[in-house]
């Protein structure tokens, strides 16, 4: 929770942007307030698998196509 609220003033600042690039370095910058980094860390402390960092094919895209 604390580092989604670490986040939300770059939200603020992101809303008020003046252009496109300036908005777009605002929302990069609360991608750094995710979260990601503590799972990923917690899931190597607990010996887990973790989370891919490719996305995965939905159902849709991998089965074969039906009649039409």
């Amino acid at each position: 929770m604390a580092e989604l609220e670490a986040g939300l003033p770059f939200w603020r600042q992101a809303a008020k942007a003046s252009d496109a690039e300036t908005f777009l370095g605002h929302v990069r910058s609360v991608d750094q307030h995710n979260g990601h980094t503590h799972v990923r860390r917690i899931r190597e402390l607990l010996d887990l698998p973790l989370p891919s960092t490719t996305p995965t094919q939905t159902r849709r895209e991998t089965s074969a196509p039906g009649p039409v």
